[in-house]
């Protein structure tokens, strides 16, 4: 049997033009750069800045108007934790924003803990390719504590574009819900200290599914990029550790968040209630016998340029024959 290494160089009269290996194709680094840290007041800080304006023209986040008034100051200030980090934080849950934090199943399981925040909404993000996922079960743990839960059930890092957006609605939805008092009349001027739920997004570790989520969270509803956005999480959770498949679908995601955005823009400049105007075809008129000689030159011309594209865009082979 003919070896790569062999091929690469030569066998018999034919060469390879080209080195070639026969390792798989792996996803392309996904490298996160240091933030950019304000240490004016004494300790390290980052500022997030964001879009002001919700350009979503759907619901799929949630309540649009909502979301809005999240997102009306522009930034967020996060104080980095590189410098009070310890290793049993591990364990711990951290605050993101004022209703959003992250952590481990143990904190999860901590009632003490969970009471004394005043949790009311927890987010399992459990990996279905682990095996049973019973210990991960957010509903059961959110029964025992009296208050709501919800589990995203990940197959694989691509999978997550296809169930995040409804996680992340259901977060909105709730938060809502407690923004208003119990009902879902929405207030123009509710701001996030109003906020009355809290929500624990938790996978076993606290540092790769739910730091992914979380992330998609931040992407979503502040219109960050998927680099700031994991900036922003390590920036509370230092240990959190998302590997390159993952980045590489936060984002793909990303991309996707970009297109709706584009698409809710431009709705919004659209004049949806002009009536529609009627554009009239030219009548057709029947072919006279000099367009049909035209179009037979013209068809000539066409296969003639074609046949040198072709010619053009034939590549080298990987192999050459050195007897030729």
């Amino acid at each position: 049997m003919v070896s790569a290494e062999d091929l690469t160089t030569s066998h018999g009269s034919y060469v390879a033009a080209y080195s070639w290996s026969e390792r798989l194709s792996e996803p392309s680094s996904f490298t996160i750069p240091p933030p950019t840290l304000d240490f004016s007041q004494g300790r390290p800080s980052m500022t997030v800045k964001h879009s002001k304006s919700m350009d979503y023209d759907s619901n799929q986040f949630g309540n649009p108007v909502f979301l809005q008034a999240l997102i009306t100051d522009g930034s967020v200030t996060l104080t980095h934790k590189m410098l009070d980090w310890r290793y049993d934080n591990r364990r711990e849950a951290q605050l993101v924003l004022p209703y959003l934090y992250i952590g481990p199943l143990s904190a999860a399981k901590n009632e003490k803990f969970i009471r004394e925040k005043g949790f009311t909404f927890l987010v399992s993000v459990r990996s279905t390719a682990c095996g049973p996922t019973r210990t991960m079960d957010a509903a059961k743990m959110a029964a025992q504590y009296g208050i709501s839960s919800y589990n995203v059930d990940i197959d694989s890092p691509i999978d997550l574009m296809r169930k995040f957006p409804a996680a992340i609605k259901t977060i909105n939805d709730h938060l809502e819900y407690t923004a208003n008092g119990g009902s879902l009349r929405l207030t123009d001027n509710v701001r996030p200290n109003v906020i009355q739920g809290k929500v624990l997004i938790f996978c076993e570790t606290g540092n790769e599914r739910s730091a992914a989520f979380v992330a998609a969270y931040l992407m979503a509803v502040f219109n960050i990029d998927v680099i700031t956005a994991i900036q922003a999480v390590q920036s509370q959770r230092f240990s959190i550790c998302i590997d390159d498949s993952t980045k590489n679908a936060l984002g793909t995601f990303e991309t996707l968040l970009r297109a709706e955005r584009d698409v809710g823009r431009a709705n919004k400049f659209s004049n949806k209630d002009s009536k529609k105007e009627i554009v009239r075809l030219p009548a057709r008129f029947k072919r006279t016998l000099d367009n049909v000689y035209n179009d037979d030159e013209t068809m000539e011309t066409h296969n003639w340029c074609s046949n040198l594209q072709g010619e053009a865009r034939r590549g080298s082979a990987p192999f050459y024959d050195m007897e030729e």
